[in-house]
């Protein structure tokens, strides 16, 4: 079972200067001593991410889980 997935954000500079972020589900891992971050699953850029529907996994897995909150932490 994953615990502790987090969303992880990366930056990338264009060649003009501009600033693409893009955001990935990812969780830590244990190998050989160091902790190395896995992405589970890539969510594209973060100027067009589809908010709306990482709130329905929010409250989904929330639902699930028992949390009267999903929004609490």
């Amino acid at each position: 079972m994953l615990v502790g997935m987090y969303l992880r954000v990366t930056s990338r500079t264009n060649a003009d200067g501009s600033v693409v972020r893009y955001v990935a589900l990812a969780h830590n891992e244990r190998i050989g001593g160091q902790t190395r971050a896995r992405v589970l699953r890539g969510l594209g850029r973060e100027d067009g991410l589809d908010t709306d529907g990482l709130r329905r996994l929010v409250s989904s897995i929330s639902r699930f889980l028992g949390d009267a909150d999903p929004y609490a932490a």
